[in-house]
């Protein structure tokens, strides 16, 4: 019982987590998911550069 008590927390906190931090992928590709979070990325290194 404790064990599935525990295993449910840790899928209560990845559901938080999901919910907080995922994006939506429904309607596009692959390549657009792509060049999104390699924009996100560059704009990122941007930013501490200019720190």
């Amino acid at each position: 019982m404790t064990a599935f008590v525990y295993l449910g927390c840790w899928f209560l906190m990845a559901g938080i987590v999901y919910y907080f931090v995922g994006f939506e992928t429904r309607g596009k590709s692959i390549e657009q998911i792509d060049k999104e979070l390699a924009d996100g990325l560059n704009m990122s290194a941007a930013r501490v550069r200019q720190a």
